[in-house]
């Protein structure tokens, strides 16, 4: 905050005994006031609430701040230390570290509410999208059952009595499920990731008993000699024609099908070997250990890592 000027000015109603201690009240170094009411109001054997309230009857403090945006000049006028504080928390703008006039303010609140619009626009878009290409179809029965907690209590503030047996990190991956395919939306605080409501479509509730009879009446696929693990090696290739020749290539047999599922979470993993090969593999993170979905394993919780780093590191692999 630029403060071009400042003055005080005194009514003519204060008795001269305070005039020398209201000045000094104001004296203002560096954009901060040096002196405190309590350490003034001893000089009269005042409490600091009541010398602070003679302050606020006897005198006003103007000052001109520049806007760091357009650099026009405000005036502004406070009645105490407490008022000015009030009104630098109000024009500093954290995102820009900037502070900013009433005309500003405005402006940036304006474009912060069309931004919340054209997310709510989206977002809607996103969530009828989800009823119309029946996103709950890929809902594992657990998740079926969270979504049908939510909607039945408007939220998820009693999620934790309902589901006290499942842990935390489970009952989360679920909601999260929920919001990554759009059934549900998570509303969480600007200056924080803290989830505070939880809101979605209202066609969502009515279509909800067809949602449940569809998951629960869905055929189940039976699958034999399947597996759901990915394991071969990539070969070097030894004579490429030319620069557009693949680096890796070669001829495989799998000896059982290999059943890759949409909406799985899976953790892949790619090793140098001799001649310059690679070996790849690919798992179903569930197969290692119970948690949250994410794209990356950096991402995932320190635990989960190391799990993840213990499977790798496992000699289970036959290369």
């Amino acid at each position: 905050m630029k403060i071009n000027n400042h003055r005080v000015e005194i009514e003519e109603t204060c008795k001269p005994e305070y005039i020398e201690a209201i000045k000094q009240y104001w004296a203002l170094e560096n954009n901060e006031f040096i002196n405190k009411s309590t350490d003034l109001a001893k000089a009269f054997d005042l409490t600091a609430y009541a010398f602070s309230a003679i302050v606020k009857k006897e005198s006003k403090f103007c000052l001109q701040i520049e806007c760091d945006s357009c650099h026009n000049i405000e005036t502004v006028q406070v009645k105490s230390q407490t008022n000015f504080a009030t009104v630098k928390k109000d024009s500093y703008y954290s995102r820009t570290n900037k502070f900013n006039c009433s005309k500003c303010k405005a402006l940036i609140q304006q474009q912060k509410l069309e931004v919340i619009e054209k997310q709510k626009q989206y977002l809607l878009e996103k969530q009828y999208s989800a009823i119309k290409n029946k996103n709950w179809l890929v809902l594992s029965p657990f998740e079926l059952k969270v979504l049908r907690c939510i909607i039945k209590n408007e939220g998820i503030s009693n999620l934790n009595y309902h589901f006290k047996n499942t842990s935390i990190k489970v009952l989360w991956s679920a909601i999260y499920t929920l919001r990554d395919l759009c059934l549900i939306v998570l509303h969480s605080n600007e200056d924080s990731n803290y989830v505070n409501r939880v809101t979605f479509l209202t066609e969502l509730k009515t279509t909800l008993p067809e949602v449940e009879a569809v998951v629960k009446n869905e055929p189940k696929a039976k699958l034999n000699n399947v597996t759901q693990e990915l394991k071969l090696r990539l070969t070097k290739n030894k004579a490429p024609k030319n620069g557009d020749s693949p680096v890796y290539s070669g001829v495989l047999n799998f000896p059982n099908d290999v059943l890759i599922e949409k909406g799985t979470q899976y953790t892949f993993g790619i090793w140098k070997r001799e001649f310059d090969n690679l070996y790849f593999t690919l798992i179903p993170t569930d197969n290692i250990y119970q948690a949250p979905r994410q794209q990356a394993i950096s991402s995932q919780p320190k635990h989960l890592r190391d799990a993840i780093q213990d499977f790798f590191d496992s000699s289970e692999f036959d290369f």
